[in-house]
């Protein structure tokens, strides 16, 4: 059987700007003809140059060239696996201005990483953490956190389900408070310095460990942000009984909340500066 598959479109219209309305009205006429029981949400940008739609379904929306026209319509959907693949980004048109279109890995962009947990002890342990890489860059130390300057690229995988419902249309600064997935998972990273192993060294054990064991007792959560967003956040807490019955099971969880907002795609960010 197929696996559910957490879709992230925008469509941009060739021409003028989005009509709330009228897209708002294709939106539902594709939520019936793909029969998506779960909420639809819908967010548009001050300017309207594009709509952008997040719903979850068993396939590939089928019916989106045939609502959306490709004579009308550019499609960049972001696509996330219920079996834990790296997000893919594929770019749908009818049209020649551009390029042709393509599906490819998404790549997710981040600029900043912050540590919590006892901060005296992470700043003795970033090495161990990072590798040797990390002693050339310089950090910020406060009572409760430690901020690094580290920037780079990232494959992750950001599925997650949304309760039954129907259209949702909110102002698009609601993005990010919608979008986090608690089953993210890192597959490849890029940094900007050589020499940082973070997956090697802290991801790849902590995502092995079981509940209630944590091999780095200094460390509580590490942060990536993309322009002063949350788009990551490693995190040891107490379970909400998604993987555990225990009330009171800690575990390391990812929660993913990457997206158009910080697609590094070379053709994504071509086609959003020639728009």
């Amino acid at each position: 059987m197929a696996n559910y598959s957490r879709s992230k479109i925008r469509i941009y219209p060739l021409a003028g700007t989005i009509n709330p309305d009228d897209f708002t009205g294709k939106v539902a006429q594709l939520k019936e003809a793909e029969g998506i029981y779960e909420t639809i949400n819908i967010y548009y940008p001050a300017n309207l140059k594009f709509g952008e739609i997040h719903f979850t379904l068993k396939r590939f929306p089928m019916h989106l060239d045939e609502i959306f026209d490709l004579k009308e319509y550019d499609h960049w959907l972001i696509h996330a696996d219920e079996g834990g693949s790296p997000d893919s980004i594929e770019f749908t048109t009818g049209n020649a201005s551009f390029f042709d279109s393509f599906h490819e890995k998404t790549l997710y962009g981040f600029d900043e990483i912050e540590l919590l947990g006892n901060t005296s002890m992470i700043s003795e342990k970033l090495d161990v953490l990072f590798g040797y890489g990390i002693r050339s860059i310089n950090h910020t130390k406060t009572t409760n956190s430690i901020t690094i300057p580290l920037s780079g690229l990232y494959t992750c995988c950001n599925f997650l389900y949304k309760s039954p419902g129907n259209i949702l249309v909110e102002p698009i600064e609601n993005i990010f408070d919608n979008t986090f997935a608690y089953a993210g998972e890192f597959w490849e990273m890029i940094f900007n310095h050589n020499g940082i192993t973070f997956l090697e060294n802290f991801y790849k054990p902590v995502q092995k460990d079981p509940v209630h064991i944590n091999n780095f007792p200094y460390m509580e959560s590490v942060i990536f942000k993309f322009r002063n967003k949350i788009v990551s956040k490693i995190d040891y807490s107490v379970s909400d009984q998604r993987w555990s019955r225990d009330a009171n099971a800690k575990y390391w969880h990812h929660d993913a909340g990457d997206g158009f907002w910080n697609c590094e795609n070379t053709k994504f960010r071509m086609y959003e500066m020639l728009r």
